[in-house]
């Protein structure tokens, strides 16, 4: 196997301190392996970040035949997602499977959201187990989260919420999005923990700030109502926004209705209807029944935004 840039750069420092050129490549060789350095792999994945799907298989593929754990997952992921090559998930879980068998914790946690839901593998829940469990045991967060949900709620495994606790906690610890989201909402309805209106806010919070729409919507939601926070309809409005832009159609409702009442921020009608009308298409009933109601009151239809046209 031909040597990495980053093994041939080392090898050359080594060489300048005036050591033999046979040292400097097996102890860079040796260097490299113990840090885990893939720099082909990385390329690939650098590729892959970047858009470049063709050259990321190009540069991933001789890799990866060669026994790149990390190569072998980049090369499961496009097939997944059809990236560069076919969308294919059964050798998706061929690649995973080669990558998960060196101990590659994502690898593994892939390949057992394979088996849990099927796809490219038969649906097995018990190798789904097995393979979040070696993530986990590696401190991998996503796989933590899963495990974490299926010891929660007895899926699969013997429900211990004493176990799902510590690794929904370490995930979300990590900074795990979805942990994080779901730690919340466990404080909030005092599921598998004592209910903890402040703890829950915590966590939505933290999990808000990455992005993660369901916890921007649940924070609003505390916000809007003053639970485990000071009641803020400004920053209840400012949360369903970030999650309404991203298409939370339960944030789209709420944030049109608080635009109708104008709670947070001047009321304003076509505000109103322009945020009910998403989350009314989508089936929220009370989108659906406010934004009827406008029309049949003619609210925010005329060139001024009229509290009643009638």
């Amino acid at each position: 196997m031909p040597m990495s840039r980053s093994v041939i750069t080392l090898s050359q420092c080594l060489c300048a301190l005036g050591l033999p050129l046979a040292t400097c490549t097996l102890a860079a060789v040796l260097l490299g392996s113990i840090a885990g350095c893939s720099t082909d792999a990385q390329n690939g994945r650098f590729a892959l970040e970047k858009g470049d799907h063709a050259t990321a298989v190009e540069q991933c593929r001789p890799f990866a035949e060669q026994g790149d754990a990390e190569a072998q997952f980049l090369m499961g992921q496009m097939c997944y997602n059809g990236q560069g090559m076919p969308k294919s998930y059964r050798d998706a879980s061929n690649w995973y499977a080669l990558s998960a068998r060196q101990g590659y914790a994502p690898a593994q946690n892939n390949l057992g959201r394979m088996y849990f839901e099927g796809k490219g593998v038969r649906k097995d829940r018990n190798e789904a187990v097995k393979w979040y469990t070696l993530a986990a045991e590696q401190g991998f967060a996503p796989a933590e989260n899963s495990l974490g949900i299926m010891y929660l709620f007895g899926q699969t495994v013997e429900q211990d919420r004493e176990q799902a606790r510590e690794l929904l906690g370490h995930a979300a610890e990590q900074g795990d999005a979805k942990a994080q989201a779901l730690l919340g909402s466990l404080y909030y309805t005092g599921v598998g923990f004592p209910q903890d209106l402040a703890a829950a806010a915590k966590w939505y919070k933290l999990s808000a700030e990455q992005g993660e729409s369901s916890a921007q919507h649940a924070l609003a939601a505390m916000f809007e109502r003053g639970e485990g926070v000071e009641q803020d309809y400004k920053k209840a409005v400012s949360w369903y926004r970030r999650a309404g832009e991203q298409g939370y159609a339960a944030s789209q409702s709420n944030l049109g209705l608080m635009y109708y009442d104008g709670r947070g921020v001047a009321r304003d009608y076509r505000e109103a209807l322009r945020w009910l009308r998403p989350a009314a298409i989508r089936g929220i009933a009370q989108a659906q029944f406010s934004f009827c109601w406008m029309y049949f009151k003619g609210h925010g239809l005329g060139q001024k935004n009229r509290e009643d046209s009638r």
